[in-house]
């Protein structure tokens, strides 16, 4: 199944970083989108030269009350009816305040919005942002979120616990789903200390008694880091998601099997040509149609 069969009443706002060189942010996700046949408009949360972790970046960083003046164009002309919402980095608590206006806004001109949160803190130790927002994700954006996609460090910043085990995972998605989250994509865990990431997802309905429908998905470490990774996978997810859900009981597994899929072969192309960037325009079939390399094992 190809991309391209969208329907026409999908239309994303994807709010996220953007760069001048290379693929993080919305540079990933509205390629990744456009690919997977599905339209999206985006506002860039920062506009940077090149991602942070060159050694000088230049750029600008959207305040709050800009963001906002890029909503009320929207809204003043009746543009503001989105099906999905996809917010990443955000570097601020203005902003990210702003980003929850934004999210109640659209909810109430389509209560139907599904929200994708990206909730961009920190990986492998390092925190990208202030602190001060990790509380306003747990309090404020979390509860109004209908997907969520932590890495390990974010989901241990997010409920308090570490993750040393299995138990220790399903600890931390019981506690998200208690948060108010509907799905949770911990999209990398390292605690196996093996050559494998270990992805757990798991969906249960807001305020739901019945047991959580929760799979994994195994791939392999490569020994080097990327940029963007988490950033292309949670656009991915979105586009499968609103092509899969109509027709798929399992759509959300299954939406994370192809992105997954698609997501090694990039980075398996970005390690054969030795690239310090994602090779996305390279890869744009894998995107479209995903390799059948890993599969979602249900717990």
């Amino acid at each position: 199944m190809e991309g391209t069969d969208n329907n026409d009443t999908t239309l994303v706002l994807s709010c996220q970083s953007w760069v001048c060189h290379g693929y993080v942010g919305n540079k990933c996700a509205v390629f990744g989108l456009q690919t997977l046949g599905v339209e999206v408009d985006s506002i860039s949360t920062v506009q940077f030269s090149n991602h942070t972790g060159y050694p000088v970046f230049k750029g600008q960083i959207m305040n709050g009350d800009q963001l906002e003046e890029i909503m009320e164009g929207l809204k003043q002309n009746k543009l503001d009816k989105y099906s999905h919402l996809l917010t990443g980095y955000i570097n601020s608590p203005s902003t990210l305040r702003s980003i929850m206006k934004i999210v109640h806004h659209l909810k109430s001109i389509n209560p139907n919005l599904s929200y994708f949160c990206d909730p961009v803190m920190g990986d492998e130790g390092k925190l990208y942002v202030s602190s001060d927002l990790i509380a306003i994700y747990k309090e404020e954006v979390i509860p109004f979120a209908d997907f969520l996609f932590p890495n390990q460090m974010e989901a241990e910043m997010l409920t308090g616990i570490k993750i040393e085990s299995f138990d220790n995972v399903k600890q931390v998605i019981d506690k998200l789903h208690q948060m108010g989250v509907s799905n949770v994509i911990i999209t990398s865990s390292f605690f196996e200390k093996n050559d494998q990431i270990l992805i757990v997802g798991s969906s249960k309905l807001r305020g739901s008694q019945e047991k959580a429908k929760q799979f994994t998905i195994r791939v392999p470490k490569y020994d080097r880091y990327f940029t963007g990774t988490g950033d292309l996978l949670a656009s991915l997810v979105l586009g499968w998601h609103s092509i899969l859900s109509k027709d798929h009981p399992n759509a959300v597994s299954l939406s994370c099997e192809k992105s997954i899929n698609s997501l090694h072969a990039v980075l398996k192309r970005t390690m054969n040509l030795n690239s310090s960037e994602l090779k996305l325009i390279q890869s744009r079939k894998d995107i479209e149609t995903p390799p059948a390399l890993f599969f979602a094992q249900e717990i």
